[in-house]
């Protein structure tokens, strides 16, 4: 995502379905005269465009980091 100067407007351009998806671009109203408005503005666009409901997990975390306390059962090579 990246915000731009367009004229007197911000544009936000961004793609709401990742990098393989379809680019968007928002051009926000004239009243939106600061740039950290505008990066606060892209900020809940990308919230919303990736589910907040979805869990970030970190790079390089473990099965046992992302699911503690045994919530999968090992049995020889697969989980049940």
């Amino acid at each position: 995502m990246s915000v731009r100067r367009r004229g007197n407007r911000f544009v936000i351009d961004y793609y709401p379905q990742g990098r393989l998806g379809k680019r968007a671009r928002v051009t926000l109203p004239a009243s939106v005269q600061d740039e950290d408005d505008a990066k606060a503005i892209e900020q809940l666009m990308k919230k919303a465009a990736r589910n907040a409901d979805d869990p970030i997990v970190p790079t390089g975390s473990t099965v046992e980091q992302v699911f503690p306390g045994g919530a999968l059962k090992r049995t020889s090579a697969c989980f049940v």
